[in-house]
Parts: structure tokens; C-alpha cells; sequence
């Protein structure tokens, strides 16, 4: 079955570390991302974020090696892997959920994809709001790749 994925910046962060939350050495998210890729799934991104994962990858650039920057590339070009969406209707309650996440919040609200992040603060608001999202860890989203 065909899943869609919302990754927060954490996650494409960490990937491209090769590191957990914790700074210890873990491909986890690295592995996500490929898989997303490698399988029939797809990333739900809006120009703005994918334009954030880009900017956050940059920055890294000099202080890691990694395949992300390629990986991203890789799935913008097969166009299925990657769906834009730019029109984010606004959500009731939004006020409650942590600024920085309201844009990923409404791309997996509007597409009825799955929120990947390690944000607790985010994962904790979104258990007090009606969304209908599923918030999962980068572990916890492998049960769905």
C-alpha cells in the first residue's frame, strides 16, 4: 500500500548527520528517506519546505558528507515520489500548535499523510487536538514503509 509522509526538518537534519536526536551515530532517518524513495511512497512537501530542507542541508554541507542532497534530487526528478502541494487551507485550533509546525501540520492534514518528526512538543500538542494525523517517529514510521 502506497503511503504519503510529511518529514518534519529534524528528520531530513538527522539524516544527513547520520545521527540520532541524541548526536550518536544512527542511519535511521537516512534509511526512511531511501526507503520512501526506493518504494511505491511518496513525500508530501510544500515549495516552502522543500525549499527549508534544502536551506538546512546547506548549511550542513561543510560539516557532513552526505547523500541526502542527492536523495532529495532523486525524488523531486521521479515526479511520483515527491507530491507539492502550495495551498495549505487553514486549520481550526492552529493557535495551539507550536509555530515553527504549523505549515507540516497542515501539508499532512491536507494530504492525509503521516507526520514524521522527533519533535516531543509538537507530538504532545498534537494528541490535544482533533486532527486526525498520525504523528509517528522516524522507528515507529518504518511499521508503515
Amino acid at each position: 500500500m502506497t503511503e504519503k509522509f510529511v518529514l518534519d526538518e529534524n528528520i531530513i537534519i538527522l539524516a544527513a548527520k547520520m545521527e540520532n536526536e541524541k548526536g550518536e551515530p544512527d542511519v535511521t532517518c537516512l534509511r526512511l528517506l531511501l526507503d520512501i524513495i526506493q518504494k511505491c511512497h511518496t513525500m508530501v512537501c510544500s515549495g516552502n519546505l522543500l525549499e527549508r530542507y534544502l536551506r538546512v542541508i546547506s548549511n550542513l554541507a561543510g560539516k557532513h558528507q552526505s547523500s541526502v542532497p542527492k536523495l532529495l534530487q532523486m525524488a523531486i526528478i521521479i515526479k511520483a515520489k515527491v507530491q507539492l502541494i502550495n495551498y495549505l487551507p487553514k486549520l481550526s485550533n492552529e493557535n495551539q500548535i507550536p509555530p515553527d509546525d504549523v505549515e507540516i501540520v497542515r501539508l499532512a492534514n491536507h494530504a492525509n499523510a503521516t507526520l514524521v518528526t522527533i519533535d516531543s512538543r509538537l507530538k504532545e500538542a498534537m494528541k490535544r487536538l482533533p486532527y486526525t494525523i498520525r504523528v509517528l517517529t522516524p522507528n515507529e514510521a518504518y511499521d508503515f514503509v
